[in-house]
């Protein structure tokens, strides 16, 4: 029997990388290493919500069925405007409520932008249209979250079902966590709190300058700026920009895959990762779509913090009960990362948060193969 034929399509915003590229390439590549023939069809997307309609529209228009290529068997939608593709397989597998478009005025950087903040009435309608219309057309209908899932459930009945994708790269081995050994001497200094996200959601500059400044002396924080090229790097720039105009002490972690192990504080001296002592990591974004920013939060083994309005990471941090969810005021974030320093009991909870993460990501969480069995298995 000849390999199924599979189409991953996604939206893409030129020049730029957004999560929705990056689990496009990732998929395509957990496809063809399960023998499958794949192949991943772009689509150039504007960056503003405004655009949105106009995509869904002009993506309408396209048959893949009719086109004088092969089509393939399966066809894998991973936004808004590529599920009003026609064909007659069609899957959905949904990153971003909104394609990872936002619109061209955000709310306040401290605020968390609602539904209502992001769309205009008319846009609203258009979606909700549309995803009553052409969704439903998919036989099979997942969401990288419950999250992605309960905001779509607001435009149309689709019934999705979260299925969380496995850490990109991860083919189909499961990566090792990082190592980390409680017996060994802790370094020296202020408690070092890692800021992790947005990998898929927004950054509430305002909100995490405020926490830096009302740790004041108990806390130190460190964050890492994202990939060049991509979307979340504006947005990481963004908060050490704020960071530094307020005069807050925010250390600067090299790029991932730069193959340097160091950090740049702002003073400029140089520090090892390893040389800071780490207490815990806050998930500081709101409204992620996709939990691989909490994935990779939970493969260090150490206590996390996320906020009520955190998305996929609250999911995440809840299923793996390794770390606590708070409100999102200032006040109630900075006692959730004190705590995580207080060493009175060994019984807390933060004692045991590296064993919980381990166990929920090695027995509970999905692997390749059940994402792709999901995805395509009913047509193997």
């Amino acid at each position: 029997m000849p390999p199924l034929k599979v189409i991953v399509a996604n939206g893409q915003i030129p020049m730029a990388e957004s999560s929705n590229d990056r689990l496009a390439e990732t998929l395509v590549g957990v496809l063809r290493h399960f023998g499958f023939q794949a192949m991943r069809l772009r689509f150039p997307l504007s960056p503003t919500l405004e655009e949105l309609p106009r995509h869904l529209a002009a993506f309408r228009l396209i048959d893949l069925s009719a086109c004088d290529g092969d089509p393939g068997d399966v066809l894998i939608c991973l936004d808004l405007p590529t599920a009003c593709l026609r064909h007659p397989a069609k899957v959905l597998w949904i990153n971003h409520p909104y394609g990872g478009l936002v619109p061209s005025a955000l709310p306040p950087t401290g605020s968390t932008p609602s539904s209502s903040e992001l769309l205009s009435s008319a846009i609203r309608q258009t979606l909700e249209r549309c995803a009553r219309l052409f969704l439903p057309e998919a036989a099979r209908r997942f969401s990288t979250s419950a999250f992605v899932a309960g905001e779509l459930q607001q435009l149309a009945d689709l019934g999705l079902r979260a299925l969380w994708p496995p850490l990109f790269g991860n083919l189909p081995s499961f990566p090792e966590p990082k190592d980390q050994h409680p017996e060994a001497e802790r370094p020296k200094g202020r408690p070092t709190v890692l800021l992790q996200g947005a990998e898929a959601g927004y950054l509430p500059v305002d909100r995490i300058c405020d926490v830096v400044e009302a740790s004041g002396e108990r806390l130190a924080f460190a964050g890492s700026p994202a990939a060049s090229g991509s979307l979340a790097a504006f947005r990481t720039e963004a908060l050490f920009r704020s960071a530094a105009d307020r005069g807050l002490d925010l250390i600067r972690l090299a790029p991932e895959g730069s193959g340097s192990r160091e950090t740049v504080p702002t003073d400029g001296h140089s520090v090892r990762l390893e040389d800071l002592p780490l207490s815990g990591m806050w998930l500081c974004a709101v409204q992620e779509s996709s939990p691989w920013s909490a994935w990779n939060a939970l493969a260090r083994k150490i206590p996390l913090v996320t906020t009520s309005d955190g998305g996929a990471s609250v999911e995440m941090v809840r299923a793996s009960q390794a770390g606590v969810v708070v409100e999102p005021g200032v006040d109630s974030v900075v006692n959730a990362l004190v705590d995580l320093n207080d060493e009175s009991s060994t019984d807390r909870w933060t004692s045991h948060a590296g064993a919980r993460a381990e166990s929920f990501l090695r027995e509970s969480y999905p692997t390749w193969k059940s994402v792709v069995d999901d995805l395509v298995g009913a047509g193997r």
